[in-house]
């Protein structure tokens, strides 16, 4: 009796919520007494969408994915800057470029990952990229107004932190991949549910195509990490447009290295608006181009440019000391020596003339009459490492003109290839493209072989193990000692310059051609300094 009555209750509930959809307008009773909806049409177009979204739900859930790459992001009190420009830069965006939001999941996740990439792309008042600053960031914003509540987004950003103790490096790699294979099955299956019901339905073959095309398109771009790619092609009228505004445009003025070996193969130096180049400085061990290389990048300095010197020999303090000590010689403070300035000097005393040295550099870039010199050391790195970088920076500072790397032979082996000059081949391919992608002039400490030394003088075919760096490089410059007479005393600061490559011809400081196939450089090993 008591099962009779509470189904009796559960007919007369059901009898009663039809009631209810019909006197609202959601059913309707046919000739035969059965309810139907009222708008079917609609109503089945509706449970579409929603099978659709649960099949795009199971496909591409990648909620694990994101959770590992912001964790890994957010964990620690160092700068995790470059973590981010490696998931940016595999999955191909240009610096400046936001990351889609549809990459994400809803909620907390969505709005993390938001003030990451704002953060990392200089558009927060934070210096550094972890959990504690990004809070800080935000906590920022909200005093100046911006809706928000900071302790679900710092309760969002802990949780996550709290999770990647449990990661390791690899696990960060590894959930790239998979969200961007989950991120990529999820647009196909969704093209897949619109195929089926395209099929079902009128639309012209040729829609159903292009919309197809599109999302495989969408999905390889995700997959090989070419989001930032728009596979657009330019027309006879949009080049022409395109000249006419770069020929009628306001001129950058090229900025000087101070070496004029250098500056009349450059045009007259780096160019701001037409960067994006490969340039070499070659030459045998102990020549001489760190030295070379670091008087280049602090004369762009000194002239307003924004460099960074990155290198795998040197240490920070090295670097540090012997960009100071060009600074000292251009300023004519002589007791400033690189040696010392490294501590490699005879007392425990700082020369006397180092506190004007640093009174002098504060006091020139408060009035910016020159730009900012960063460095990295980077002991064992691959070119990849040397890429995140560079990434890093120039999104940080979308000013930067130029980076030098030192040095290019001896960065780490990269793993996959059959030898030794292919893996070179690669990396430099792999180089080029950075510099393209970041537009920034890139200037490559290469290495001559033992041939250069004998031969008449270094040519191309001399640069250590592949033709592809003399093939890439805009202008490519090769150094050694002159040729001396037997018995003659060697002097380790002269140099001879050989005009290797300069793709654009040579013109000096007032654009006038010029044709020169080697210039004598006078060098200070000490000050990191060049004349000639």
């Amino acid at each position: 009796m008591q099962s009779e009555s509470s189904n009796r209750a559960e007919i007369e509930s059901a009898l009663a919520l039809i009631d209810k959809a019909v006197a609202a307008g959601d059913l309707i009773v046919d000739e035969a007494g059965s309810p139907r909806p009222a708008n079917e049409g609609q109503n089945l177009a509706a449970l579409d969408r929603q099978r659709e979204e649960r099949h795009s739900q199971i496909d591409s859930d990648a909620t694990d994915q994101e959770r590992i790459i912001l964790g890994q992001v957010l964990a620690g009190q160092r700068d995790n800057s470059s973590k981010w420009a490696k998931f940016r830069s595999t999955l191909g965006l240009a610096p400046g470029q936001a990351i889609p939001d549809h990459l994400w999941s809803e909620g907390p996740i969505l709005r993390i990952a938001q003030e990451i990439d704002e953060a990392f792309n200089g558009r927060r008042d934070i210096k550094q990229l972890n959990g504690a600053a990004l809070i800080e960031g935000y906590r920022l914003m909200i005093e100046r107004g911006r809706p928000g509540s900071l302790q679900n987004f710092s309760v969002a950003i802990q949780t996550l932190i709290s999770e990647a103790g449990s990661f390791v490096e690899n696990d960060f790699l590894i959930a790239i991949e998979i969200l961007q294979s989950k991120r990529a099955r999820g647009i196909l299956s969704n093209a897949s549910w619109h195929l089926e019901r395209s099929l079902r339905g009128d639309r012209p073959v040729e829609e159903i195509v292009k919309a197809l095309s599109v999302c495989a398109a969408n999905a390889q771009q995700i997959v090989k990490g070419r989001l930032g790619d728009d596979l657009e092609f330019d027309s006879f009228e949009s080049l022409h447009d395109l000249l006419l505004s770069g020929m009628e445009a306001e001129k950058a003025e090229p900025i000087s290295t101070g070496i004029r070996a250098l500056d009349i193969d450059l045009g007259g130096g780096v160019n701001p608006a037409l960067n994006g180049k490969l340039h070499t400085i070659a030459a045998r061990t102990g020549v001489g181009k760190t030295t070379v290389a670091i008087a280049a990048a602090m004369g762009l300095t000194l002239r307003g440019a924004n460099t960074l010197f990155l290198s795998c020999e040197l240490d920070g303090i090295a670097i540090g000391a012997r960009a100071m000590s060009n600074f000292a010689a251009h300023n004519k403070l002589t007791e400033c020596k690189s040696w010392i300035l490294e501590g490699r000097g005879h007392t425990r005393k700082a020369p006397g003339q180092y506190n004007r040295l640093r009174e002098l550099w504060t006091a020139q870039q408060q009035l910016g009459n020159i730009g900012d010199f960063k460095s990295k050391a980077l002991f064992h790195a691959s070119a990849e490492d040397f890429a995140e970088y560079i990434y890093s920076a120039k999104s940080k500072d979308p000013n930067l003109v130029a980076v030098f790397l030192d040095h290019f032979h001896a960065l780490k082996p990269s793993k996959g290839f059959n030898n030794r000059s292919q893996e070179m081949e690669a990396r430099i391919l792999f180089l080029h493209q950075v510099a393209k992608q970041c537009k920034v002039d890139l200037f490559l400490c290469a290495q001559l072989n033992r041939d250069a030394c004998m031969a008449i003088r270094p040519t191309l075919a001399h640069i250590n193990g592949t033709d592809a760096i003399g093939q890439l490089s805009h202008c490519c410059w090769l150094l050694e000692f002159p040729k001396r007479e037997e018995g003659a005393v060697f002097d380790s600061k002269r140099l001879i310059c050989y005009h290797a490559k300069f793709r654009d011809g040579q013109r000096d400081s007032r654009g006038n051609n010029i044709n020169e196939e080697e210039t004598e450089l006078t060098i200070s090993r000490e000050y990191c300094y060049v004349t000639g």
